[in-house]
Order: structure tokens, then C-alpha cells, then sequence
């Protein structure tokens, strides 16, 4: 259903695989809801960095990342979730009150909270930010009160294959810098590195499940 020069646009944007994906695996589109859940929580196994494996060991990570993993973290207080959407659709829906009546919040990246309670609430328990959001200055994120008094969970995509010591010596954009920075200051904020290959797991389960090859790349909203 794309224009000419949006299929060539996309061609040319699939063709570069800038983090060189191979996904070899199999595809169907038949799983139900159930079985595909039931799926990502066998196939993706949250993970975040903790500082055991090269280069991080070296530079002291043990010490610097929360002793709690993330998956402990809260984990008996948690018994329902809303996760929000960022998008404008959100806007008007009045889902405030029920956004708010769950144990966790989950939002993205800048999403605001302030004057849109009616429609997205005001409560926040986890913030999910790509790295973006710590290296541009423009989303303030040493400043604004949205980063504050929450869980965040970094993340930024490496090569496919997870090679940790490229990453760490080429990011998409440096997240360890103001990482590092704000574990030191505010050591007893929650603050969480998704682990690559993570993320590359859920986005292999995303594969499986189409029929269609998606874009050999991850997602990076900021806002």
C-alpha cells in the first residue's frame, strides 16, 4: 500500500541492517494470545546489565548497578499493571482514574503526565527511556521531575549478535556516561540497563510471529 518512493525508502532502510540481523527462525502468525505470551516469557528472559560479563567487570559495574534485580524488585506488591501508551490516541480517552487504580504504571521515554491526568493519570512506577532521552539535553533528564522518584530501565540496541565490547565502545547513542553519572549521585533510585540480548529476544518473538521480515532494527521513540 506504499507510494514508490516509500517502498524504495523502505527497501533501502531494511537493506542497510545497521546492526547486522541474521533471524533465521521459523514463522507463523497462528499463535493466540495466550500462546504467544506463554512464548515470550520462555523465549525472553528479562535480563539487565549486572555487571559480570566484560567490559562492565572490569570497569567496577558490580559495585555500581542495584543489588535488587529488576524482576525482584516490587515483585509481591505487583498484582495488575497498565502499561501506557505514548501515542495521541491516548488523548481524551478519560482513562485516568483506571491507569491510576493499578499497582504499576508503566510509561515511555517523555511522555508527560502533567495536565493530561484526565487521560493518561498521574502515577508512574516504571519509566521505560531509550538513550536518547539520557544524552539529549533537550529532555532534561537530570533535571525534569518525570525521571524522579521512579524505576527507570534504560535501553540501547547493540549488534545482533550481543557483542558487549562493541557496544559499549560504539552505542547508538552513550548511555553509560550519564548512567554512570546518576547511579553515583542518586544511588538509591532503582535504575536499570536493559541487557541486549533482552531486547533482541523479544525482538525474535516479534519475528516468529509475522509472516512479513520487519525491519532489521529496534524502535527508538523519544517522547
Amino acid at each position: 500500500m506504499l507510494s514508490p518512493r516509500l517502498q524504495r525508502a523502505r527497501k533501502d532502510y531494511v537493506s542497510a541492517n545497521k546492526h547486522h540481523v541474521s533471524y533465521t527462525g521459523h514463522r507463523t502468525a497462528a499463535r493466540s494470545a495466550k500462546e504467544l505470551l506463554c512464548q515470550m516469557k520462555a523465549q525472553a528472559r528479562l535480563r539487565t546489565v549486572d555487571g559480570s560479563e566484560q567490559p562492565f567487570s572490569s570497569l567496577g559495574w558490580v559495585r555500581l548497578v542495584p543489588s535488587l534485580p529488576l524482576e525482584k524488585l516490587h515483585q509481591s506488591a505487583f498484582k495488575t499493571c497498565a502499561v501506557v501508551t505514548s501515542a495521541g490516541a491516548i488523548l481524551r480517552s478519560g482513562l485516568g482514574r483506571e491507569i491510576d487504580n493499578h499497582d504499576a504504571v508503566l510509561r515511555f521515554n517523555a511522555a508527560p503526565t502533567e495536565g493530561y491526568e484526565r487521560d493518561v493519570g498521574n502515577k508512574t512506577t516504571i519509566r521505560i527511556i531509550n538513550s536518547q532521552i539520557l544524552t539529549n539535553p533537550r529532555h532534561r533528564f537530570n533535571s525534569s521531575s518525570i525521571y524522579k522518584n521512579v524505576t527507570l530501565v534504560a535501553w540501547d540496541p547493540a549488534p545482533y549478535t550481543v557483542n558487549l565490547h562493541q557496544w559499549y565502545a560504539s552505542p547508538d547513542y552513550n548511555l553509560f556516561g550519564p548512567y554512570t553519572e546518576r547511579r553515583k549521585l542518586q544511588p538509591d533510585q532503582p535504575f536499570y540497563i536493559l541487557h541486549p540480548s533482552y531486547v533482541w529476544q523479544l525482538w525474535d518473538v516479534v519475528q516468529g510471529n509475522t509472516q512479513e521480515t520487519s525491519s532489521p532494527t529496534l524502535p527508538r521513540p523519544a517522547s
